[in-house]
């Protein structure tokens, strides 16, 4: 019998035993379908679902093994991302389900995205619009505050913010702020374990791109730490 996996807060057991009677009792095409989806299975007899939980459920059924003999076999199928509540739960096991059937029938949809083949995108690189943007504000602040002789243009701008040593002080404070930046990156980088590797990428472009990235970057590492800490408690 299967072990029952850790519920997430706010998702009663008995809720899940209920959906499990009623797919059992009125949904056995479409556990076939998954079975034979999802499972790999080739006959998929009697199918059943023995559990549910926020990650996934479990199906058994009966194959033909090797020697053409029929076997018992049970097989977990994850979603492809935890969930944490009842309506989420059903809502993935008829999402599945439509895509085993759909696909099964030779008419996919594409759009829809297989259990455990769902990467997370720990590094998406800045666009095209923002490199072009971060490029001609590096060339002017450097052409401020180090050039001497401007195109009028540059020199009344220059002139605004208070003269060549205004500029050079204004440099240095953004370059600073680009080092705290780094290091938050660093930090966040440590904290929600994504591979240095990437990490380093992300310092790298923070250090030339600043608030441009650091906030995306923030966003994709909580999001990175909150899936393995939900992975964390199924497990437990």
């Amino acid at each position: 019998m299967t072990s029952r996996r850790k519920q997430a807060a706010g998702v009663d057991e008995g809720e899940t035993d209920a959906i499990i009677k009623s797919w059992n009792t009125t949904r056995g095409s479409a556990l076939i379908h998954m079975a034979l989806y999802f499972a790999s299975a080739k006959t998929a007899a009697d199918v059943c679902m023995s559990d549910l939980d926020t990650a996934g459920f479990t199906l058994q059924y009966v194959e033909k093994n090797v020697d053409h003999g029929l076997q018992q076999v049970e097989t977990r199928v994850q979603f492809d991302r935890p969930v944490g509540s009842l309506a989420a739960i059903e809502q993935k096991l008829e999402g599945m389900a439509y895509e085993a059937r759909t696909a099964l029938s030779m008419k996919p949809n594409k759009n829809y995205v297989a259990p455990g083949t769902r990467k997370d995108e720990l590094f998406v690189p800045p666009t095209l619009a923002t490199s072009i943007g971060l490029t001609i504000f590096w060339t002017v602040l450097y052409c401020i505050s180090c050039v001497d002789a401007l195109p009028a243009p540059l020199e009344i701008l220059r002139s605004i913010i208070g003269g060549r040593a205004a500029c050079e002080n204004m440099a240095l404070g953004i370059v600073c702020i680009h080092v705290l930046e780094c290091a938050a990156v660093f930090g966040f980088g440590l904290w929600s374990e994504i591979p240095l590797d990437i990490v380093a990428k992300w310092v790298g472009l923070t250090s030339y791109y600043g608030f441009a990235t650091l906030g995306p970057f923030i966003k994709i590492a909580y999001k990175h730490r909150m899936k393995l800490d939900a992975a964390e408690d199924i497990q437990n």
